[in-house]
């Protein structure tokens, strides 16, 4: 390579023209290496029981959660189930009573729940259990 400062415009440009073009090979030969090496990698880490295929399910080990962490609420003990609750409060009343009613009885009895909406878990159990009716004219709920 001949001296910089002999040489024209013209020739510099070529010159950096060809460096230009070596690099863009240069680099996609490395890209298409990469790839390889990542197959090869991936194809050990399968079979030494590490990689895809082997069961194991999440983030990588060592990365961390970018979203926000949610607290837990322990789930509060009770003796008895909601639904017996229910039924004590139910069976002491002959006319039967309204949800709000149950709520409190069930609540004055004993029962501990720390759901943000009880009302909404209380009236599920009553729907969903066949022992209890409501009595769609009054809005209250009896034992059958």
């Amino acid at each position: 390579m001949a001296n910089a400062s002999n040489m024209s415009l013209a020739e510099l440009e070529a010159i950096l023209k060809d460096q230009k073009k070596r690099l863009d090979k240069l680099k996609k030969n490395q890209s298409a290496l990469q790839k390889e090496l990542d197959g090869v990698t991936q194809e050990i880490a399968v079979l030494e029981g590490k990689g895809k295929g082997s069961g194991r399910r999440g983030r990588p080990a060592g990365s961390t959660s970018t979203a926000k962490k949610t607290v837990r609420r322990r789930r509060a003990k009770n003796p008895k189930p909601l639904k017996g609750y229910v039924r004590e409060a139910l069976a002491g009343s002959k006319k039967g009573l309204t949800l709000q009613e149950v709520m409190d009885a069930v609540k004055k009895a004993g029962y501990k729940s720390k759901s943000k909406s009880f009302k909404s878990v209380l009236y599920q159990c009553l729907y969903h259990t066949e022992e209890f009716i409501l009595d769609s004219k009054k809005k209250t709920y009896c034992v059958k």
